[in-house]
């Protein structure tokens, strides 16, 4: 595999061999450490002549992959000590003179590594390392935080970045003769407002510099991913003394000039013919677009598949529920859409492509350009709209966790109840069974507190203030007629049963366009049982004309339509 070096000679020593799991890699099993700082990526094998053939038990170990130690800086020769954690943090401890160790650390750049693997089929192993003079012997070396994990299976396992705003650091423990020292791994947010802070204090090359620098080396998505978490304060970099004058509001607001600037404009891909125009989905939209979406899917994606509803089957045979995301989870991740839905808000008219109308199109060349321009307001109005969604969506699920979420679900129909204990966050904020299945909790929510004997007015309420969209105006109104309807089937009085039937129609005439066909129907059976019958025409005919304005029914009867035809209300 290589040639002739004394970094790796027959009977170089191993000072320390670390396990790599099943979930981590697919071929690399161990990583032996020699003691001249070289790590050896060892897969165990299977002899294909063997009776179990290639699905047996390994048989030998095979070196798979040679990592030398860095050109440059000290030698890790001699190598007393080493360790390997997940997803590849290599900690190795040089004897150095008068009995003391120094640290060398190094780790993988996932961000550098997932740009140079797009367009390849071939990863490269890109890492950064430094090295610590500990001024004491090391005893033990410890992983403290839990085992990284990025994902379930070798497939981006090692992506960092994806779980930066999920998942707290790795910290590891190196226990010395004279105490223990951590080290903690820096996320690549913290690494770019590292680099804001350096480039407006003592770079040579200024904060400009450093910035162009870090979006050429991760690229313009993750830049622009990287300083829009910085704008809404994401990051947690300390700042030293040195660095005291440095406010966090400068490093915000220079991070939001390089979201603004360098994120690039949309572009037509494969366009040959100056005379045609592109789609709308042939459009490469710009680093600000792509870096935004990736903002947001790492902020969701700890709760993207979850479930909102989890049943616990009890021991009495009822059944409670109980929310599929910790409280507290749902909370964090909530405010930090509520920060980028304000950061967006406020920097609306400066983003290119996400302000509408005709000033978004001006100084455009060509029609290239503006569909291409298109292309990319709609991309980011998208997403401004799917976190709006989200913002109100997670508000509805704490809502029903503060109004007593297992009442809630028992209350509905075993088709809504069954759907409610399937429904992911992911269809609550983007699909349409999740909003009809939303609408049904809130009508679950508000005939509950009807029957408690609250106020009709004072649950819509609430709900309009915490999750709006869930709970329109037209729903109100819809809920206080429904609520006069059930008052006058409590009332013994036939006056005053007459004027909460009169009120209530009335209400349902005030939303006759949008109400549901199951609203509808429920309402004409009430009425009808409380012999109700002139209100129960009036209503049918007020939403059968609200449903065809333009009389389209009549000029389909005045243009010789059998007779038999039958109309269904939609």
């Amino acid at each position: 595999m290589i040639g002739n070096t004394p970094l790796l000679e027959p009977k170089t020593p191993i000072v320390s061999i670390s396990p790599v799991t099943s979930q981590e890699a697919r071929r690399t099993h161990l990583i032996a450490t020699t003691t001249t700082g070289c790590r050896l990526y060892m897969s165990a094998v299977a002899s294909e002549y063997g009776f179990g053939g290639s699905e047996s038990a390994p048989t030998s170990m095979q070196v798979i992959h040679v990592r030398f130690p860095p050109s440059t800086g000290s030698s890790l020769t001699p190598t007393r000590r080493a360790k390997v954690f997940a997803p590849g943090y290599f900690f190795c401890f040089v004897d150095k003179p008068e009995a003391v160790d120094e640290l060398f650390l190094s780790a993988p750049d996932s961000g550098r590594i997932a740009i140079l693997a797009e367009g390849t089929s071939r990863a490269t192993l890109i890492e950064t390392g430094m090295s610590v003079s500990l001024d004491s012997r090391v005893e033990a070396v410890e992983l403290i935080s839990e085992p990284f994990a990025a994902s379930k299976g070798p497939n981006g396992f090692g992506n960092e970045p994806a779980v930066q705003y999920d998942l707290p650091p790795t910290e590891v423990a190196i226990l010395t003769n004279s105490g223990v020292h951590i080290i903690k791994r820096r996320r690549l947010i913290e690494v770019f407002d590292a680099a804001i802070r350096y480039g407006m204090s003592s770079s040579p090359i200024g904060v400009e510099g450093e910035a162009r620098n870090f979006f050429e080396k991760y690229g313009r998505a993750e830049g622009c991913a990287s300083s829009l978490a910085v704008a809404c304060g994401a990051s947690t970099e300390t700042v030293n003394q040195s660095q005291a004058r440095t406010t966090d509001v400068e490093v915000s607001e220079f991070a939001r000039k390089f979201f603004i600037d360098y994120g690039g404009r949309p572009r037509a891909e494969n366009v040959y013919d100056a005379s045609a125009l592109p789609s709308l989905d042939s459009v490469k939209v710009s680093g600000r677009a792509e870096g935004l979406a990736l903002y947001i899917s790492r902020i969701v994606r700890s709760i993207w598949k979850a479930q909102m509803v989890v049943e616990v089957p009890s021991v009495a045979g009822v059944a409670s529920y109980h929310s599929g995301v910790p409280v507290e989870k749902l909370l964090s991740i909530q405010e930090q859409l509520v920060k980028l839905s304000a950061f967006l808000q406020n920097n609306r008219s400066f983003i290119n492509g996400l302000s509408s109308g005709a000033e978004s199109l001006m100084g455009l060349g060509s029609r290239v350009e503006e569909v291409a321009q298109q292309a990319e307001h709609r991309m980011l109005h998208a997403l401004v709209t799917l976190v709006g969604n989200m913002i109100e969506g997670i508000s509805f699920v704490l809502f029903m966790l503060d109004d007593k979420l297992g009442d809630i679900i028992l209350s509905l129909p075993d088709n809504q109840k069954e759907e409610a204990k399937k429904v992911t966050y992911a269809g609550l904020f983007t699909s349409d069974s999740g909003a009809a299945l939303a609408k049904e909790l809130v009508t679950a929510i508000v005939n509950r507190n009807i029957a408690a004997g609250l106020n009709v007015d004072t649950i819509a309420d609430a709900l309009r203030r915490r999750c709006g969209s869930f709970c329109s105006a037209d729903d109100v109104v819809v809920f206080k007629a429904i609520e006069q309807v059930r008052r006058a089937k409590a009332d013994g009085d036939p006056d005053n049963r007459n004027r909460l039937l009169r009120e209530s129609l009335r209400l349902f005439g005030e939303t006759a366009a949008s109400l549901t066909m199951e609203n509808l129907r429920d309402t004409l059976i009430e009425y009808r049982s409380l012999n109700y019958y002139p209100g129960s025409v009036q209503l049918a005919l007020t939403v059968a004309r609200e449903s065809d304005r333009g009389n389209e029914a009549l000029g389909f009867l005045a243009d010789g339509a059998i007779p038999t035809v039958s109309f269904r209300l939609v």
